[in-house]
């Protein structure tokens, strides 16, 4: 599994950056190569939702959260492998 990691100064308090967060599809909002996010399951928020994350180049990949830990949440599943 790959990960990435990213640091950033926000001004706002914890709860207030995991609230935007922990929404699968707000990855729009704050992810510049993320052009959109389709919300491919019934679920927002927590371990169960899925999103696919469109980027701007034209590709895409499926994200899965199957655990979810003080502000690490998701597990990206590469489209080409699992079929999506």
């Amino acid at each position: 599994m790959q990960q990435a990691s990213s640091t950033r100064i926000i001004q706002a308090s914890p709860a207030r950056v995991w609230e935007i967060i922990a929404d699968v599809t707000s990855i729009e909002r704050w992810h510049p190569s993320v052009a959109s996010a389709d919300l491919l399951s019934d679920r927002r928020t927590g371990i169960g939702a899925a999103r696919r994350c469109n980027f701007h180049d034209g590709t895409h990949v499926r994200e899965d959260v199957i655990a979810e830990e003080a502000g690490h949440v998701n597990d990206a599943r590469d489209p080409r492998k699992s079929g999506e």
